[in-house]
């Protein structure tokens, strides 16, 4: 049975765990294996004290344990004969000797990654200290500890000068060889054998700053000028700056990733001891035996500083880039959140800023109705839709697309495409996936609508975030069209579009601060002879800086997209009262001024209590306005609308339904609000002598207006045959061109009859 493979996490990119690598299925993997183990027995050679056989450092050790971790029982298939073939014809070993070395380097490999595994499998807390943990306690101690006891014995057995040393002594030396190796070697064959890509990717994206050079050249130099001031006899210095590798290799370590660091710590022993042997550098010369325990203890303790060291920066590095992927993720999706999507999304703009390919596609997806679902289902449910919608969207999209969640039930994602017609038919599929799907979030059947608008990454936007609005304006758009999907083919359009946008709120803006609004005002002709008041709509206009009159089509339509209707609607209000107020014949001529109150002001809780203080201050009789509630879509709140209605008509003033019969505006509000007008819009009346559908819509409005007891408007009345016929319909009040035009208030009074 094989081990668990182990992975050092911090010699790794993420996982804890690795697969078997599928070159070690290759005998060339085994055969290279066996001869890396060879050649670094070999190499030993060169760290020996005179005539002993043990090394000083002990690269096998180390192989063994890491292969093991990694490729299981198996690799001690290979590198157990290997180690026996090196033993018997290239050391020159004892039979004795080799077969026991063999024999014990196996058995404690075995012994290390069982032990090492079972750490694992016991629960224990992942993370570079446990491992160094592991491997110091399980690996290097007991592992090591194993070996040592059967090198110890062939050792006895197979050198007659030995005979005289005590056995533990033999052990103990064994011990300190061999947990040297495996501290130094086997978490850099793990790591190399564990993603041999990985490995050699991460050294050479660290060689290729120039901070590794930087430090090649100071160590290289400082090795130097050690020898040359060991050369002068000038012991002191020398062995202080050959003290001085050890600070080096810890700046090699902070500034290098885990692979280049798990390379030079064993590249800085082997210095050390190298130098240490031979008497160089004023390092302490080794002699004896007990020479090179001391330096073992020594460097060992050095290697063990340094890796504990390099567990401490790779555990901040993870807990940067953990804390910096949760800055990126979704927490409820998993899929990218949006400062990450803008990421994705500027770096494909500079791509495409470089090079001349087909511009990639911004998709925006958004279920409609988010929030009802939302109050319907409650958090938890919705949270499980969302997470439906993601899974489903990682399902359906292709490999190029990046997607990612924005905001609630809102995704996005780049999609490549070669034309138009070619995305039209990608997001055609996209939409069908999603569009009418039956989901189950919680256990709640819960069918879904979506909108889906596209805009090219062509270039001629400024940043990623007017690329974002342009595909949300693209989705918006979607929602008036069958199916709902929308498609922006060139950006360059939607500029001129919001430059014009943009030119408009800014006039906007300046007429409110400076006052440049003006009050414009249309006749209501009474069709009954008894009514001989004087009754009229207040319009108003816009004054350019210039003396340019603005109608209401050049800038209220933005003031309603952009919410500059509540402050119109107050200007009005208050403009109109204190006007009439301060021109008294003019008040005392009126019978009825309607205002007009967009749904946005209505949804205003303030609204009321505006309109109550303007009257007090103005002296106007609230029983001589009438305000008249347009853009009914725009309520938010419609029970709250209801009792604003109720709270004007308290006050006095009268209130009329603009636009009834289209829309929202259909006979359900007349059972909601309290009215006393209802506005029949232009579409029945303006082809009415014509259509007979437009004749008995508009004598049905009338009939169920009357049994209400309210009083009807007709818009667009255009001359005296429709008035007559809107008369015999039951119409009480017309307004038109063919009544009188819009003009300035005061003219209205100068001339009340056109």
């Amino acid at each position: 049975m094989l081990p668990t493979p182990i992975t050092l996490t911090w010699a790794q990119p993420r996982s804890v765990y690795a697969p078997t690598p599928t070159h070690w299925r290759s005998p060339v993997g085994w055969i290279a294996l066996a001869l890396v183990l060879i050649v670094s027995a070999e190499a030993s050679r060169w760290f020996t004290i005179g005539d002993q056989s043990m090394s000083a450092l002990w690269p096998p050790a180390g192989i063994f344990i890491g292969a093991t971790a990694v490729l299981g029982y198996r690799a001690l298939l290979v590198l157990t004969p290997a180690f026996f073939i090196w033993l018997m014809w290239l050391d020159g070993s004892p039979p004795m000797l080799a077969v026991l070395a063999a024999s014990g380097q196996c058995l404690g490999a075995a012994t290390g990654a069982f032990l090492m595994r079972r750490f694992w499998r016991l629960g224990q807390k992942k993370g570079p200290f446990s491992e160094l943990i592991a491997l110091y306690t399980r690996a290097a101690l007991a592992g090591g500890l194993v070996t040592a006891l059967f090198g110890a014995v062939g050792y006895r057995l197979g050198n007659p000068v030995a005979a005289s040393a005590a056995f533990h002594d033999i052990v103990f030396v064994y011990l300190a060889f061999e947990t040297l190796g495996i501290v130094l070697f086997a978490p850099l064959t793990q790591s190399l054998l564990s993603n041999p890509r990985y490995f050699l990717k991460q050294i050479r994206l660290d060689w290729m700053q120039r901070m590794p050079w930087i430090w090649l050249a100071l160590t290289s130099g400082l090795i130097l000028l050690a020898m040359l001031v060991h050369g002068l006899d000038e012991s002191s210095y020398s062995t202080a700056i050959g003290f001085a590798f050890f600070p080096l290799l810890c700046w090699f370590i902070l500034q290098t990733r885990a692979p280049s660091g798990l390379v030079a710590i064993p590249v800085f022993v082997g210095v050390f001891l190298g130098l240490s042997l031979n008497g160089m550098g004023g390092l302490p010369h080794i002699i004896t035996l007990p020479d090179l325990v001391r330096s073992l203890l020594l460097v060992g303790g050095l290697a063990v500083m340094a890796q504990v060291l390099s567990a401490i920066t790779t555990e901040r590095t993870r807990l940067i880039q953990g804390f910096q992927e949760q800055a990126r993720t979704d927490f409820l999706t998993g899929l990218r959140n949006d400062r990450a999507f803008t990421e994705d999304l500027r770096a494909a703009l500079d791509a495409r800023a470089h090079s001349r390919q087909t511009p990639d596609w911004l998709v925006y997806l958004q279920v409609l109705e988010a929030d009802r679902i939302e109050e319907l289902l409650g958090f938890e449910a919705s949270h499980a839709l969302e997470r439906q919608l993601a899974a489903r969207l990682m399902g359906t999209t292709g490999p190029g697309a990046l997607p990612a969640r924005i905001a609630d039930a809102t995704f996005v994602l780049l999609m490549p495409a070669e034309s138009t017609e070619a995305l039209h038919r990608k997001l055609q599929s996209l939409y069908d996936d999603f569009d009418g799907s039956v989901l189950e979030p919680g256990g709640h059947q819960t069918q879904i609508r979506v909108t889906v608008g596209a805009a090219p990454l062509d270039g001629n936007l400024e940043d990623p975030i007017h690329y974002l609005s342009a595909a949300t304006q693209a989705a918006r758009q979607a929602e008036q069209h069958t199916p709902r999907i929308h498609i922006i083919e060139n950006t360059r359009n939607l500029i001129a579009e919001r430059h014009a946008t943009t030119q408009q709120i800014e006039r906007l803006k300046s007429a409110l601060a400076e006052d440049r609004l003006e009050l414009f005002a249309q006749r209501i002709q009474p069709f009954s002879p008894q009514d001989t008041g004087l009754h009229y709509e207040i319009l108003v206009r816009l004054r350019e800086r210039d003396g340019e009159l603005i109608s209401p089509g050049g800038f209220l339509p933005v003031a309603e997209t952009f919410g500059f209707m509540g402050e119109i609607d107050q200007w009005v209000i208050r403009t109109t009262l204190r006007t009439l107020a301060a021109n008294p014949d003019w008040l005392q001529s009126t019978t009825k001024c309607a205002i007009n109150l967009a749904g946005t002001s209505l949804s205003n809780p303030e609204l009321v209590a505006f309109i109550d203080q303007e009257l007090r201050v103005a002296g106007v009789p609230a029983s001589k306005i009438s305000f008249e509630i347009t853009e009914t879509e725009q309520i938010g709140n419609r029970s709250a609308a209801v009792a604003q209605v109720r709270a004007m008509r308290a006050l006095g003033c009268s209130v009329s339904l603009d636009d009834f019969g289209t829309g929202l505006a259909t006979f359900d509000y007349l059972r909601s609000f309290e009215l006393d007008f209802v506005k029949i819009d232009g579409i029945f009346v303006r082809d009415l002598l014509a259509n007979p559908h437009d004749q008995s819509m508009v004598r049905a409005i009338c009939e169920v207006a009357r049994s209400m007891g309210l009083c009807t408007i007709a818009e667009f009345v255009e001359g005296e045959d429709l008035i007559e016929a809107l008369r015999k319909l039951g119409v009480d009040y017309g307004q038109g061109f063919g009544i009188a035009r819009p003009a300035p208030i005061h003219e209205l009074f100068i001339r009340p009859v056109a």
